[in-house]
C-alpha cells in the first residue's frame, strides 16, 4: 500500500508544485474566465509559461502556450 501511494502521489504532488512555482494564482489559473479555478485547469498552467513585461510603465506578466508560444493573457496590475 505505501509503494502504491508513492507512485501516485509523488507524480501528482511534483505536477503541483511545478504549476504553484509558476507565480500564479489561483484567479489567474482561471481560463474559462467563469470565476472558478477547477482541477482541471490547474493542471492545465502545466502547459503555459510566464514571461515578465513592462507594459506603459507597469511590471506586467505576460502569459503564453508552450505549445506554439501564443500568447494566453497578459496579466497587468
Amino acid at each position: 500500500m505505501t509503494i502504491l501511494g508513492l507512485v501516485v502521489g509523488y507524480p501528482i504532488v511534483g505536477i503541483g508544485l511545478e504549476t504553484l512555482g509558476k507565480g500564479l494564482s489561483f484567479s489567474e489559473m482561471d481560463w474559462n474566465g467563469d470565476g472558478h479555478t477547477t482541477v482541471g485547469e490547474f493542471f492545465d498552467t502545466m502547459n503555459v509559461g510566464v514571461s515578465r513585461v513592462e507594459i506603459d510603465g507597469n511590471a506586467c506578466r505576460h502569459v503564453y502556450a508552450f505549445k506554439d508560444g501564443r500568447p494566453v493573457k497578459t496579466l497587468c496590475p
